[in-house]
């Protein structure tokens, strides 16, 4: 008890430390005062002063009562509510992750029929990239959506959960997850600009296809650390 005590203390800002060494001897003086006046009989018909001095000295006990111990019970409490902020901004960009993401796996199905295509002439080249094109044009907001959940994931959640004792997880070294999204993304970027100059992209699109895959089918939760 008296250690818990002496860390308190030792912890005090200095402010703080100087007006409870004014405010308790203030208030042992005035409850000193108080109690000869009581006895010697100076107070009999000085209501409005005894309110007064009472007054002052309960608040010369009060307010270091206040500075050193409610607000070390306060601690507690603001942690708890601090903890639950991080988890609630963590849940909130996890989902819109995961909602990108469901949105690029939904991509990644709609784009099946091209993976491993070998069109039989060049009419059916053009006819296929100009569809994987069309796809990729009309979808591509899922590409910009995934890539800035998981900046918001990686940048906000990430941070807020690791100030209060908590760890972002996935189930892909996160590093590497970082590297597979910016890839991903950069990847159609090159698809799309391929597509759209009518120079096929066979060189990209096994890897990206396959990224695509990967990128849709990670995982992120958070735990205690």
């Amino acid at each position: 008890m008296v250690q818990s005590l002496r860390d308190i203390w030792a912890e005090t800002p200095p402010l703080t430390k100087l007006v409870c060494k004014v405010s308790i001897p203030v208030g042992m003086t005035l409850a000193a005062v108080g109690v000869v006046g009581d006895f010697c009989q100076w107070w009999d018909g000085l209501s409005f002063i005894t309110n007064l001095l009472s007054s002052v000295t309960g608040l010369a006990f009060a307010v270091p009562f206040a500075l050193l111990i409610l607000d070390r019970l306060a601690e507690p409490h603001a942690i708890a509510a601090e903890r639950r902020s991080a988890i609630r901004v963590a849940e909130l960009w996890i989902t819109k992750y995961e909602a990108a993401k469901a949105e690029v796996a939904e991509l990644s199905r709609a784009l099946q029929w091209m993976n491993g295509l070998v069109p039989a002439n060049t009419e059916e080249e053009a006819a296929a990239f100009d569809r994987l094109h069309q796809t990729l044009l009309s979808n591509w907001g899922c590409m910009d959506r995934l890539r800035d959940a998981w900046a918001l994931v990686r940048g906000t959640a990430e941070p807020r959960l690791a100030e209060n004792g908590m760890r972002l997880h996935t189930s892909m070294i996160i590093e590497h997850y970082d590297e597979l999204v910016e890839s991903t993304y950069r990847g159609a970027m090159r698809i799309l600009q391929a597509t759209s100059a009518n120079m096929p992209p066979y060189a990209e699109l096994e890897t990206w296809f396959y990224g695509l895959e990967l990128v849709s089918s990670v995982r992120a939760s958070f735990h205690d650390d």
